[in-house]
């Protein structure tokens, strides 16, 4: 891949507009040894970045204690300042899709009343029903005193069941990072869920296809078979 001439070290490269004492030898030593795509992070859920740790282990509590929005009577989620800046905010009326898809109340809620935070969760019904939007109204969001004002973990998820027991879970490091990967699994799912709430969405047997082919994408010799799959083409006139 060619880019212009002197990006970096030219007259009016990055390095003399906007980091004079800035140092590129060790990337440059790093070329062909470090390949940064692998350290590239993967959104499990269709929402905000700062809202995963939460999510994650609401999610892990649900599955490991088998409770929903009926079963619960008090939760509390600890993150760190720059989390509850962007994912502290209260329920509204009329809320929009970007700002509930950062509002960790109504994440919280939506997750224990459906399950899972999918496309769907933002529905303009889901956004504006009374139920859910009084259950996220009593979820706490609370600044856990973590001291990095750009962290995006710990968060901590505290939960008080109807019984009286109270659960408790902790995510370090974010689902999707290099660190805490996604398993096959799970890229699967989340991929399937995109193809079925795409403006057309693709048939199954369509998004089955696709998905197994983009695995194998080195062996493919002309990726216009994969275009065609994901416009949805009739799978006969597709190169197998």
């Amino acid at each position: 891949l060619t880019g212009p001439v002197d990006v970096f070290d030219g007259p009016y490269g990055y390095f003399n507009l906007f980091e004079m004492d800035g140092d590129a030898t060790p990337h440059l030593d790093a070329l062909g040894k470090a390949w940064r795509t692998a350290e590239i992070s993967f959104k499990p859920f269709p929402s905000g970045r700062a809202s995963h740790g939460a999510i994650d282990a609401l999610s892990r509590l649900m599955q490991t204690h088998k409770f929903n929005a009926q079963d619960v009577t008090d939760v509390v989620i600890s993150v760190p300042p720059f989390v509850h800046r962007l994912g502290g905010r209260p329920v509204k009326d009329r809320m929009d899709g970007p700002y509930a898809r950062l509002c960790l109340p109504f994440l919280a809620a939506s997750l224990l009343i459906d399950g899972r935070i999918s496309v769907g969760s933002y529905t303009l019904e889901n956004m504006n029903d009374p139920s859910r939007l009084a259950l996220a109204a009593k979820i706490k969001v609370e600044v856990d005193g973590n001291q990095d004002v750009n962290a995006l973990g710990p968060q901590s998820v505290s939960v008080t069941l109807a019984d009286g027991r109270i659960v408790e879970d902790t995510v370090t490091c974010l689902l999707g990072h290099p660190d805490n990967p996604m398993t096959d699994a799970q890229h699967r799912a989340k991929f399937m869920d995109s193809a079925a709430s795409a403006a057309q969405p693709l048939a199954p047997n369509m998004a089955e296809m696709l998905y197994a082919r983009i695995l194998k994408l080195q062996d493919e010799s002309d990726v216009s078979a994969l275009s065609n799959l994901a416009a949805g083409f009739d799978i006969e006139k597709v190169p197998i």
